[in-house]
């Protein structure tokens, strides 16, 4: 089967998967990671969000040839700006993820469990948090990280995990690790306060 351009050379990804599901009759499941990358890293641009959001919506919205969209992304599928937000998703947090506790992470209990195993300072670790919360930078060293999700020593690896998954910022220099924005601070403040570190 070819794929066919229009006259402006362009071709039209929604265009081309209705062609393919129309003559094999097979949907396609859409795996769509940090789906609010273009949200936090061109903030300043809307009109860049609304054509993104458009794409998205165009892609996926009542389309036959959906079998499934899953998309990850720190930010909430909401509003931007003046532009409606794709409303076609059911949301889960990973901040209050009792729903997918037992397939995903670790609970609470296998937390303080392991901390204790491993001899980490479980409420230094909350005792940082709640500083960050307040805008506080604290000390990291992110030496001892194995780059795993598997391998935590210290509260240090914890927090470096937090760094690369884009939840802290990392000042290189001072080798400090902070909550960059308000709205990241809220997913943390939310999750604290269900999980009783907050009081």
């Amino acid at each position: 089967m070819g794929i066919y351009l229009n006259p402006q050379n362009e071709t039209v990804l929604a265009a081309v998967l209705e062609r393919i599901y129309v003559k094999t009759g097979k949907k396609f499941i859409f795996l769509i990671d940090e789906w609010d990358c273009m949200m936090r890293e061109r903030q300043e641009s809307e009109d860049l969000q609304r054509q993104y959001l458009d794409f998205l919506r165009d892609l996926l919205k009542d389309q036959p040839y959906v079998a499934l969209a899953y998309m990850t992304g720190i930010l909430p599928v909401k509003k931007y700006g003046q532009h409606s937000a794709l409303n076609m998703f059911w949301e889960y947090s990973m901040m209050d993820q009792d729903f997918f506790e037992e397939y995903t992470g670790f609970t609470e209990t296998e937390v303080k469990e392991l901390c204790d195993c491993y001899d980490m300072d479980f409420d230094g670790l909350r005792a940082d948090m709640i500083q960050m919360l307040v805008g506080a930078h604290i000390k990291v060293s992110t030496y001892s990280f194995q780059n795993d999700m598997c391998n935590f020593r210290t509260k240090d690896d914890v927090l470096t995990l937090l760094i690369h998954l884009g939840y802290l910022t990392y000042d290189s220099v001072r080798e400090e690790a902070f909550i960059p924005n308000r709205e990241i601070a809220r997913e943390f403040e939310t999750s604290m306060s269900v999980g009783g570190w907050l009081v």
